[in-house]
């Protein structure tokens, strides 16, 4: 290649790279929304078995189990 065809392509790369960042910026606040709406309604839906689980385990020489009302 030409060192006019590297300039070019060099040129459209940046330009590419600029409107790509650009549009990441403008759209990342409403990604991250998104996700964190998700995950708390992920959440919030297996928070039943999240308990029940946690209930089943039993605990031994754990400082947590003093915190506990029933330790």
């Amino acid at each position: 290649r030409s060192a006019h065809q590297w300039d070019s392509l060099r040129k459209e790369a940046l330009e590419w790279g600029q409107m790509f960042f650009d549009e990441y910026k403008t759209l990342s606040p409403t990604l991250t929304d998104d996700m964190t709406r998700n995950m708390l309604k992920i959440l919030e839906e297996r928070k039943p078995e999240i308990i029940r689980q946690a209930a089943l385990i039993t605990r031994t020489n754990d400082p947590i189990d003093t915190l506990l009302e029933d330790h």
